[in-house]
């Protein structure tokens, strides 16, 4: 008999990548995944600050292996609460071509928004979400 492979929780497997990008001089990145399609639309969060990149990785990964609709809300392991929005066409070609440059072109992208984005004005993408 061949040995048995037993995974833990912390040893998951994942078959996508979670890419931060932030400037060394920026308190505020961004946050996305690749290889999640076909199986499921990529995840992008914007105007993620420095202090909370990591937190947003990890809250991607839970995510990854969940079914995600638009409208849902998702909090992550710091307690902050997030809205997963689908963004216009428009707006998810411009990000696959500015932001998100290593996502399938194919593919579809949800944006995880943080609740306080709906009571702020004048910050990035407010007009669609709400």
């Amino acid at each position: 008999m061949g040995k048995q492979s037993r995974r833990t929780r912390t040893q998951q497997h994942f078959h996508h990548r979670v890419i931060g990008v932030i400037d060394p001089d920026d308190e505020f990145g961004f946050v996305y995944t690749v290889g999640l399609h076909p199986r499921a639309s990529e995840l992008v969060a914007l105007e993620v600050p420095r202090a909370d990149m990591e937190d947003v990785a990890r809250l991607m990964n839970f995510l990854s292996d969940r079914v995600v609709m638009d409208k849902q809300t998702a909090q992550s392991q710091k307690g902050r609460i997030y809205i997963i929005r689908s963004p216009p066409d428009g707006l998810e070609q411009y990000l696959k071509s500015t932001t998100c440059t290593q996502v399938d072109p194919h593919a579809g992208i949800f944006v995880l928004a943080p609740r306080e984005w709906f009571a702020e004005s004048g910050m990035c993408l407010v007009s669609w979400l709400a």
